[in-house]
């Protein structure tokens, strides 16, 4: 008697005792999880079809003066306009860029002193592009194996492996791009460039917005990954003339990314050993230091991020912040789970339930209808393969599954 043929017994539910006893069930080896079942794979369901940009929408993104564009292409780099040559051209205008921004730095700097004003003159790093097509970038928290073909990063975050190439670890990078190459269709290189957006905003915390291209025979396309909306893209050809306007302006918001990055954040930190990055996050006026992303899912839709802290922060008496949890939430919801909290603990505490030391909501301008909840919690739960015993591990499971 199969157990389809038994009462109550359906696609998710044990067969009795009974059936399991005349019907023994055959065991199979353990194999590798399949791709799907693989959260963070699943998650690129959220990479949807990109949003076309026209030039203008593509520079009102940026947020680009154009007063800051230099008159005229350098002859340095016009030989450079083409797939081979994209890494010389935009390192070229990174080049560029970093020199005029010191230029009128110094003005500044030289103006303010000479009106006994002060200033600490600040000391920008250049921006270099690399092809690292060939090398594994470290310490993401997915443990994706993903390689971009083109990063970003500022010089100091050029970090030498064992065998003396140079990588830029996902915490590090500012830009993540696709080169075009002969054994992958279009579409399947478009999606790598897409799927870069998708893990760097994962790794970063700290950005609103993730920047990638994708390079191809006859042009380039840029793409603007936003936390909680998508990736919009706008393509341009070697031949037209506003290529290096669009690039340059492109290159210039990694140097200073505005609204695109979270001012709450601060890098103070970065652990070459472990590709870990630390942090202090601003919650209201409350500078808490000492934090590490732990988990990360969803880009694209609700961008949850949990940082951890295990020494915790004192706050209060007997108040200690030791996780940090924010995600994009749809405006105008009737519940949210700082409220929850704060109602379940409003008359005592509650065991085995986490308690919320601080709770913000911050607006989210460049995501429409969402804003940003982000919750302080004082407990920290203990990792699932840190439970002792086997039975202690099904009656855990078994409390979990219950309670949803």
């Amino acid at each position: 008697m199969s157990s389809s043929n038994l009462p109550e017994s359906g696609r998710h539910t044990p067969p009795p005792a009974s059936a399991a006893k005349s019907a023994p069930a055959k065991s199979s080896p353990v194999g590798k999880v399949p791709p799907y079942f693989i959260q963070h794979k699943r998650d690129h369901d959220s990479i949807q079809q990109l949003v076309l940009l026209s030039s203008q929408e593509f520079l009102k993104c940026l947020d680009f003066n154009d007063a800051l564009l230099p008159s005229m292409i350098p002859r340095s780099l016009c030989d450079f306009f083409s797939v081979d040559g994209f890494l010389s051209l935009a390192n070229g205008i990174a080049g560029f860029i970093k020199a005029k921004r010191e230029y009128h730095l110094l003005c500044i700097y030289r103006f303010l002193t000479t009106h006994d004003f002060s200033l600490d003159f600040p000391n920008d790093d250049l921006l270099v592009f690399r092809d690292t097509g060939n090398n594994t970038p470290y310490g993401h928290g997915t443990g994706t194996r993903y390689r971009p073909d083109i990063t970003a990063a500022f010089e100091k975050d050029w970090i030498k492996d064992e065998k003396g190439q140079l990588h830029s670890d996902w915490a590090l990078m500012r830009l993540a791009g696709e080169k075009a190459s002969g054994g992958k269709s279009f579409d399947t290189q478009k999606k790598n460039a897409a799927t870069y957006l998708h893990y760097l905003l994962l790794a970063r915390p700290d950005f609103l917005v993730a920047q990638g291209l994708l390079t191809i025979s006859d042009g380039v396309m840029f793409l603007v990954g936003t936390s909680g909306v998508g990736i919009q893209q706008l393509k341009v050809t070697w031949e037209d003339e506003n290529l290096y306007r669009f690039l340059y302006a492109f290159i210039y918001r990694l140097y200073d990314p505005s609204d695109f990055a979270d001012p709450s954040y601060t890098r103070t930190e970065f652990n070459e050993e472990t590709s870990e990055v630390t942090y202090t996050v601003r919650i209201g006026t409350k500078e808490h230091p000492g934090f590490c992303l732990i988990h990360a899912r969803n880009p694209f839709t609700t961008r949850t991020h949990v940082l951890s802290n295990p020494s915790g922060v004192l706050v209060g008496p007997e108040r200690r912040l030791t996780v940090l949890k924010e995600q994009l939430r749809w405006t105008g919801r009737r519940f949210d789970e700082g409220t929850i909290l704060t109602k379940i603990h409003k008359q005592r505490r509650v065991p085995g339930v986490v308690q919320a030391v601080e709770i913000e909501v911050i607006e989210a301008p460049l995501s429409p209808e969402r804003e940003k909840h982000r919750l302080g919690l004082r407990q920290m739960g203990s990792p699932f393969r840190s439970i002792p015993t086997a039975k202690k591990m099904l009656e855990t499971l078994f409390d979990l599954l219950e309670g949803n």
